[in-house]
């Protein structure tokens, strides 16, 4: 991926600001068309108050993005970026005794499995090799994501600079970071290849990305700190005033932008799907259920007022036993939910709470309760995908839409269309002969965040001159849902 993300940061004390972004990527006959690129960038941010001078447009064959986004807290703040994140760039302000830092957000899983406690030669040389196969399984994917990344982040603090600075200071308030994706790959190569640094990182405990690049010596996070006081750099609430009046001259855009994020009621019914309890795992070799450290894990549900398109994210906020003992992870990555999931009519969501082994003296949970974020869609509209004719290989004007494949079997037509759109948006596929409207029927697909390959058919044959007309949901609207459980017992039922 030859991608370049740059972001011009400014804070204020209190963790709001403003950044200013440019991407760039080659253009390309898959690339998005400009106009859906900065639809769905505008659409998928996330933590965003007001945007400002946003373009996109094709310079030097490469599709430039270009935009200022004020954010109120800057932990929140996730840009879409056609689905394509890097957490180099994510980072928190923290504000004490009139002072403030900006660090990476350090939200990292290991990388690789724990070295077993008091490991035997024998015991370190398999765990070396079964971690390395891993690691060269994962090597082919990561190149593909990050060989042509790079990144630059400038940031700007509420005051003076305190050293040590690491990175380039440049001004008295300012430093700039830059990171390449060839990076970790180089780390990754050295991991494959040196037992000291895989052994030592083990021994220590530090298995994470970050910790594997600090180790050879690549700085790969953020922090700075201010000394001697801190002043806001500009007025944020009349910035943002002044960005959300003039947002309407947004060609195309404004009556697509949702707020940034929408509270909506709690889920209702909340209830326990299934429950999985492991109590001994991970030494010599022991996985029940294949899983190799003990804990319970709860399969948690509960239905939606309206129907939504995907599930965005998932987060637990407590999960207390009913002897007071707080089983609540630590951290903020910890506390993320894994692979949520939605009922095929929208309105049903469901997923895995993983929590540690539950105390001996304990009957069950007091509290559990969280977040989960959906995508709503308040309306629908019709669009011509723009085929000129309905021929293998015809690029269409609309979604950056080709069809791929065309065939008749025997009276049924079916054809492969790739698009630059995600493909939940896509709530039909019509056929317009003439005066006539007909609904394809899909039969497969494949997708990755913001493209997707459809295949639809239906039984005929299309007249010349028929037109592919795509059904599209609108008005999206990420929804924050709270989840609440009633007290439960360790097998999930209500007390």
């Amino acid at each position: 991926m030859d991608l370049h993300l740059h972001h011009d940061f400014t804070f204020q004390p209190d963790g709001s600001g403003r950044v200013h972004v440019r991407w760039s990527a080659p253009f390309g006959p898959h690339s998005p068309d400009p106009a859906e690129f900065v639809r769905s960038e505008l659409q998928g941010a996330r933590g965003v108050d007001a945007w400002a001078d946003v373009t996109c447009e094709v310079v030097d064959d490469r599709l430039v993005f270009a935009a200022t986004a004020w954010f109120p807290d800057i932990a929140a703040l996730r840009f879409h970026c056609q689905g394509f994140h890097c957490n180099v760039l994510d980072f928190a302000v923290t504000e004490h005794d009139g002072e403030v830092s900006v660090a990476t957000r350090r939200e990292e899983q290991n990388m690789m499995e724990p070295l077993p406690d008091h490991s035997s030669e024998d015991a370190r040389q398999q765990w070396l090799a079964a971690e390395r196969a891993k690691l060269q399984m994962a090597r082919g994917f990561l190149a593909e994501l990050f060989e042509g990344l790079r990144c630059t982040a400038i940031l700007r603090l509420p005051g003076t600079l305190a050293e040590p600075i690491r990175g380039e200071r440049i001004d008295e308030r300012s430093a700039q970071f830059e990171f390449a994706g060839q990076s970790l790959l180089t780390v990754i190569d050295r991991l494959l290849t040196d037992d000291e640094i895989m052994l030592d990182l083990a021994t220590r405990g530090e298995l994470t990305p970050n910790a594997a690049l600090l180790r050879l010596g690549v700085p790969a996070t953020v922090d700075l700190r201010t000394a001697g006081g801190t002043a806001p750099a500009f007025d944020y609430e009349a910035e943002v005033a002044a960005a959300r009046e003039a947002m309407g001259e947004l060609a195309g855009t404004p009556a697509e932008l949702p707020p940034s994020r929408t509270t909506g009621a709690p889920l209702s019914n909340p209830r326990v799907f299934a429950v999985k309890l492991v109590r001994e795992a991970g030494e010599r070799g022991i996985q029940p259920m294949g899983q190799n450290f003990p804990g319970i894990s709860f399969a948690v549900g509960g239905d939606l007022d309206a129907p939504a398109l995907r599930i965005e994210e998932a987060t637990l906020d407590a999960a207390v036993a009913d002897d007071g003992t707080d089983l609540t992870p630590a951290d903020e990555w910890s506390r993320r939910i894994s692979f949520p999931k939605l009922s095929e009519d929208g309105l049903t969501v469901w997923f895995d709470v993983d929590l540690p082994p539950p105390p001996d003296d304990s009957g069950g949970l007091q509290e559990l309760r969280g977040r989960v974020l959906v995508l709503q869609s308040r309306g629908e509209e019709e669009f011509d995908l723009g085929f000129a004719a309905l021929v293998d290989g015809e690029p269409g004007t609309c979604f950056g839409a080709q069809l791929v494949r065309c065939s008749d079997n025997e009276g049924t037509w079916s054809c492969e269309i790739q698009l630059q759109v995600a493909r939940d948006r896509i709530r039909a596929l019509l056929l317009r002969n003439g005066d006539e409207v007909q609904e394809l029927t899909q039969r497969g697909y494949s997708s990755c965040n913001d493209e997707c390959t459809v295949e639809y058919a239906y039984e005929g044959l299309p007249e010349n001159g028929a037109r592919l007309c795509a059904v599209m949901a609108t008005d999206l609207v990420p929804l924050e849902v709270p989840f609440v459980l009633p007290p439960i017992d360790w097998l999930g039922r209500t007390r």
